[in-house]
């Protein structure tokens, strides 16, 4: 994963981004950034055919940061909206997610993460 640093409101950002999809058609992933980040950016393709979508994730560390007390949400239901509310303070580190064809949908759950000082400063 290529890095690039970033500075955003006086915030050093290391972004990365997956180097190719983390799904093939109709397949279960469980994506979670690596290194304290997480999730910046989502990138899927679709297939109108398979009726599926391929996801590459852009994920971001912020120095002197590091991501606790993470909880997975409840999975959305198939055919429905899929919403997911994050805490002010909190990010999203990963997301798992299956495809079902009898549905011709997904369903994902969300990690939802604290974002914290890494030093207790």
């Amino acid at each position: 994963m290529p890095a690039i640093s970033r500075v955003c409101s006086s915030v050093i950002c290391i972004l990365y981004m997956t180097a190719s999809f983390v799904n093939d058609w109709d397949e279960y992933f469980n994506f979670e950034c690596s290194h304290n980040g997480f999730i910046t950016g989502i990138r899927s393709i679709h297939d109108n055919r398979k009726e599926d979508r391929r996801f590459m994730f852009k994920c971001c560390g912020i120095s002197g940061k590091e991501v606790r007390q993470c909880e997975n949400t409840m999975k959305n239901n198939f055919d429905k909206p899929n919403t997911v509310r994050v805490p002010e303070g909190s990010v999203v580190r990963g997301v798992s997610s299956r495809h079902s064809n009898y549905f011709e949908d997904r369903e994902y759950s969300w990690k939802i993460c604290n974002l914290v000082d890494r030093y207790g400063r």
